[in-house]
């Protein structure tokens, strides 16, 4: 077999894996879950206080104490709170490969390659400053390192698994389970089978319950009445599980979801045959995290997108097991294996990756893109129907990026975003207009405090004419729509608009869903 064109095509996998995973990284805004681990950063002071945080919006700890080094440092924005996400989904790209081509062949690694690098849910857990991209790794560190472990106890297998085990678990506790899960049945299976590496095994499996149990679940027992809000009240149904497999395979339509899962069922099989310790250990873990998840109902799982994230450990099993579908058909017809190893250009085509990559486009992280792949995505119907006033399709009329916009109006969460649609519409650049009491209230959840330590590039304090000065504002702009939709007396626009007006003039422009003010130029 020649191995070059294998290697060619992995390579330009890699390549676009990485830069979908990098494109127009700075100019993005921070949305929905990412603003919890600010709002603890900013309303919690001393190092030791954050290190056994447990609340009702859930963050992952380790970040948020890299955070808070970066905020009494050199100061936190958003590519430096993302950058952990980056590397890791980077680092899993590059370790798959070359893993998958010793143990499964070229053509499986080629489409394995290509299926993680365009798959959306990794391109956007690999752009967060949430851990999920983070712990999928480690978990996966860890499960090769239990593995090696079973075939031949060794110390640096041990601290291996023990170290990434431990850190992924206190990234985010969802990825307890895959973790732990496999050294109990490798333990039980030594135990059967009177093997003596059966108390090594018991040993590992205590020395790393020591450091998780201190880091991840003496916290959540400590705060288990705060935990108790976010659990016990939602289940995943039938319809979450047809969501999931929609996301996990970037697939809008059921027969496509079905082509996808036909494949990985064949793969499936010939894994089985094989009596593949991927495949096992894989599911054993996938097993336990689903068991967990029906024990402790936590909130908003019945969502897709939340019971997704919390399985995302199994995602790359079910690419691994479609790649060796793959494989297998086209083992069954001649000079099909390079057409069936440009297979992941599907995964293009199904889901909303190719929205992403528009320019420019600093909503990569909304729901909009992320709730659902599907065209009836509750987020898509929810935001479809609010109006859009013309003042956006004037400002197509300048060449795209000639413009920067100050909007503001907006809370932290992704759905009360609408520029995700304007800016597709005008094609300029947008940055959050920060509030910080200018309406005559304390801050908003949503903003960033620079008195803190946080200093975001895609935010300008409306207060601060100087931030506005050096970001080239050419409008600030009052979005009125979500102000009215949802009434809030933290949302009291009219002071701010009248606070604009002072300093800068009347509008230019003024309908019932924006108020916009010029601060250079010729209105």
């Amino acid at each position: 077999m020649n191995f070059r064109p294998y290697m060619a095509l992995i390579l330009c996998w890699l390549l676009l894996g990485a830069f979908l995973r990098v494109q127009q990284l700075p100019g993005q805004w921070l949305a929905d879950d990412e603003w919890h681990a600010i709002h603890v950063l900013q309303a919690t002071q001393g190092y030791g206080a954050l290190l056994g945080y447990v609340g009702v919006a859930d963050v992952s700890t380790p970040l948020v104490l890299y955070f808070r080094l970066w905020a009494e440092g050199a100061g936190l924005d958003e590519v430096r709170m993302r950058l952990p996400s980056v590397l890791s989904g980077l680092f899993l790209l590059v370790m798959a490969a070359p893993a998958a081509w010793r143990r499964y062949g070229a053509t499986t690694a080629c489409i394995f390659t290509g299926l993680l690098a365009l798959s959306p849910m990794l391109i956007y857990y690999s752009r967060s400053s949430r851990p999920y991209a983070i712990a999928l790794l480690l978990a996966w560190v860890a499960l090769a390192a239990a593995i090696r472990w079973r075939a031949a106890p060794h110390a640096l297998s041990a601290l291996t698994y023990l170290s990434c085990a431990t850190i992924a678990s206190w990234m985010h506790s969802s990825v307890l389970p895959f973790v732990g899960a496999p050294l109990v049945w490798i333990a039980i299976e030594q135990w059967r089978s009177r093997s003596p590496a059966a108390g090594g095994t018991l040993l590992l499996g205590l020395l790393t319950l020591v450091p998780v149990a201190a880091l991840t679940l003496w916290p959540m027992w400590r705060n288990r009445s705060v935990l108790a809000e976010r659990m016990g009240g939602d289940l995943p149904t039938i319809e979450t599980l047809a969501g999931v497999a929609h996301m996990w395979t970037s697939a809008a339509y059921v027969p496509v979801v079905a082509i996808w899962l036909g494949l990985a069922a064949i793969g499936a099989w010939q894994l089985i045959r094989a009596r593949d310790e991927w495949l096992l250990f894989g599911a054993v873990g996938l097993a336990a995290t689903l068991l967990s998840v029906l024990m402790l109902q936590p909130s908003w799982v019945h969502f897709p997108l939340t019971a997704a994230r919390y399985h995302l450990a199994g995602l790359p099993l079910l690419l691994l097991c479609i790649a060796c579908g793959a494989t297998w058909l086209s083992s069954r017809w001649r000079f099909a294996g390079m057409a069936l190893a440009a297979l992941p250009l599907l995964a293009l085509a199904g889901g909303s990756t190719l929205e992403l990559v528009e320019r420019p486009n600093q909503f990569s992280q909304h729901s909009w893109y992320q709730f659902d792949v599907r065209p009836s995505s509750l987020i898509r119907r929810e935001l479809g129907p609010i109006p859009q006033s013309p003042f956006w399709k004037s400002l197509a009329a300048y060449p795209p990026k000639s413009l920067t916009l100050v909007v503001a109006g907006h809370q932290f969460e992704s759905f009360t975003v609408n520029d995700v649609r304007w800016q597709r519409i005008h094609k300029q650049r947008v940055l959050a207009g920060q509030r910080n009491g200018l309406c005559g209230n304390p801050p908003y959840l949503g903003e960033g405090n620079r008195s803190r330590g946080v200093q975001l590039r895609n935010a300008v304090d409306l207060a601060d004419d100087g931030q506005l000065r050096a970001a080239r504002a050419d409008y600030i702009v009052f979005n009125l729509t979500i102000w009215q939709q949802y009434q809030q007396e933290t949302l009291d626009l009219q002071r701010c608009i009248d606070s604009i007006e002072k300093r800068y003039g009347p509008p230019v422009w003024q309908d019932a869903d924006v108020v916009a003010f010029k601060l250079s130029g010729e209105s």
